[in-house]
Parts: structure tokens; sequence; C-alpha cells
């Protein structure tokens, strides 16, 4: 699978949460790196536990958002962000049981995925709510 970068297709246009995106991007290129270095499983350790804390305080500047107006979609954005943390859970899971770096490709192919379509369908229409909500007119 190709490493998913930066482009304006992801962009939501709400600046904190796409340097937010970019951010969950730079992990998935950390975790292509990992792959190649040797000695790395310490640092996939560390990586999974940024990623978890990373993801925890990204769900919450956008259930921030959700709360500034009534976003019809709500409920379900929050079960997606909720299966997403219990995906990333497993994951820590997996690492813990039989540290693994074929785990670090696992993983970062899915957040690629789950990034993109995420990304595309989900937060698109979130921001494009709350953009005409807040839009003068």
């Amino acid at each position: 699978m190709a490493l998913l970068q930066w482009n304006d297709e992801l962009q939501v246009h709400i600046p904190d949460i796409d340097e937010q995106h970019r951010r969950f991007i730079g992990y998935i290129g950390e975790l292509h790196e990992l792959r190649r270095r040797k000695n790395s499983l310490n640092a996939m350790g560390g990586l999974l536990n940024e990623l978890l804390d990373y993801a925890r305080v990204h769900f919450k500047t956008e259930e921030r958002y959700f709360d500034m107006f009534s976003y019809d979609e709500a409920s379900l954005h929050k079960k997606e962000h909720a299966r997403l943390l219990q995906k990333l859970e497993d994951f820590k899971k997996s690492y813990d049981a039989q540290a693994d770096l074929f785990l670090a490709m696992k993983l970062a192919n899915f957040l690629s995925e789950w990034l993109e379509d995420h990304l595309v369908k989900i937060d698109r229409n979130f921001a494009r709510q709350l953009l005409e909500a807040n839009s003068p007119g």
C-alpha cells in the first residue's frame, strides 16, 4: 500500500483540525520508518502510546466542535472515534503480547486506509456543516 501523503483532498478547512490530521499522517510515516530500522521495537511501543494519546486529544478537539453547533451526525461520528480508539488499543495489546515490527506496517496500512476514508467521507461532511452554520447570512 502506498504511504498516505497530505494533500488538498484531505483538508476540511478548519485549521486546527487540518493540522492535527497532518500529524496523524506524520505518525504513518514514522511507522513506515520504524519498519526499516533495526532495533526499533522499543520505539514502536512508545510510538503506539503516543499515537493513542494523540488520537484521544484529536477526537476531543473534534467533539468540542460538535458541541458548538447542532451537528446532526455527532453520535455516529463519536462511534467512529470510539471504534478507532478500540482498534488502536487492539494493536497496542498485540504489541504488548508479542512485539513485532510487522505490526508497524499493519498499523500504518490500517491508519492510511481509515484516515483517508474518514477524512474524505465523515470529517469533510462535519466541517462543511460547521462552516455553513458559522457563515454570515
